[in-house]
């Protein structure tokens, strides 16, 4: 279907940041329009209206220029039926206004003021702001201050409990990579939406050791489970850690297998991870840190390659400052490698990343993992029939 004269100018205006502001002023042409029989009798009932004023060649059957106030554009848009770009601005301006004093967590209101309070403020609808329930989801996403079921997150908040999943996880993954500071470079997406307390299924800490609790007023000893416990989200967040604790070195470990194969021994606390810890984890094992005796040795074992140094970094620096690698040195690389476990990887983009990553307590295996151009996984070590 042909456009017409009004929808060219109003085109031509929404292409225009000015346009958009409303800031334009003054007499306006037309760039582009078409010239046929139905745009010529449009152009002569508007110029009868005094609201566009044409330029005619050989009578009244040729346009040669088209010309318009710009003080007349909120007519053509009522015209058209449409609401002015300024005007839908300055409601997205006023809901975002409303929001940010309400706001909590640093990083939701950094996105709110770089992105998008800056974008309006260019002339621009970020898209995100047209997605329906986006403002709702920033500002639920904002008061979650523990971990809860994503599903659950959705009906509360989108009225839906799929939505979330469907339409806004992963522009909120997006934002989280881009603006929270818990997530780190390397990290899948759900554990990107675990940094922000959505989860898939509960959130649970394994270990390994006699680790000593209390709950609801009674006095729990992990050791007791000598193959290993699974701390859930809840016990995270209400376990008090009792002092005059018996560990003396902690053990974190990237992978299950590996955690289940590691023996029961006295003294010390093995931990597995699964990756990125998520903040319940994260939070727990702070409190952990503080309540173990100083001279308490940390070791991290996992993957040699990019994501196991980078669960490394992420656990040293937020979590055990004393952190020192376990079997993941450029000998046993080496080993490994040797016999013939682990792949290369033929993809620059990986090799420019791992150039990037800074952790000096892994640089040599890190050097190692360049100079070969290879990878191992933790998994090996078992296969191998080494792991202690």
């Amino acid at each position: 279907m042909e456009k017409s004269l009004i929808e060219w100018i109003l085109e031509q205006n929404n292409k225009s940041c000015k346009g958009r502001l409303g800031e334009l002023t003054g007499n306006k042409s037309l760039k582009d329009f078409p010239d046929n029989s139905k745009t010529r009798e449009e152009a002569k009932r508007l110029e009868g209206q005094k609201l566009l004023k044409v330029d005619w060649y050989d009578g009244k059957s040729v346009m040669k220029k088209i010309s318009y106030r710009a003080e007349d554009l909120e007519t053509f848009y009522r015209m058209a039926g449409q609401t002015p770009p300024w005007c839908v601005l300055e409601e997205y301006k006023k809901q975002l206004q409303a929001l940010l004093p309400t706001l909590k967590k640093e990083w939701i209101r950094q996105y709110c003021e770089e992105e998008l309070a800056g974008q309006l403020e260019k002339g621009n609808i970020p898209k995100n702001l047209q997605k329906e329930h986006f403002m709702d989801c920033l500002r639920g996403l904002d008061r979650l201050s523990e971990p809860v079921y994503k599903r659950l997150f959705s009906v509360r908040y989108l009225s839906d409990s799929k939505e979330f999943e469907k339409e806004l996880q992963r522009v909120i993954v997006t934002i989280a990579r881009n603006y929270c500071p818990d997530v780190t470079e390397g990290m899948e997406d759900s554990a990107v939406l675990s940094q922000i307390y959505l989860e898939e299924y509960s959130q649970e800490l394994w270990i390994k050791g006699s680790l000593r609790l209390k709950l609801e007023r009674r006095e729990q000893d992990c050791g007791g489970f000598v193959y290993g416990v699974a701390l859930n989200s809840q016990t995270l967040k209400n376990a008090e850690i009792l002092p005059d604790q018996k560990i003396t070195k902690v053990i974190t470990v990237e992978n299950k297998a590996n955690f289940e194969s590691m023996k029961y021994e006295e003294g010390t606390l093995i931990i597995f991870t699964h990756g990125f810890l998520a903040p319940g984890e994260r939070e727990f094992l702070r409190k952990l840190v503080k309540a173990l005796p100083e001279g308490t040795r940390y070791y991290h074992t996992g993957d040699l390659d990019l994501g196991g140094v980078r669960i490394f970094h992420d656990i040293r620096t937020k979590v055990m400052p004393e952190l020192e690698p376990l079997q993941m040195d450029a000998d046993t690389f080496r080993h490994y490698k040797k016999l013939g476990f682990g792949e290369k990887i033929e993809k620059q983009e990986y090799w420019e990343k791992v150039r990037k990553v800074a952790e000096p307590r892994l640089q040599g295996l890190i050097d190692e993992i360049l100079k070969e151009r290879w990878v191992i996984e933790q998994e090996s070590f078992l296969a191998a029939g080494a792991h202690r």
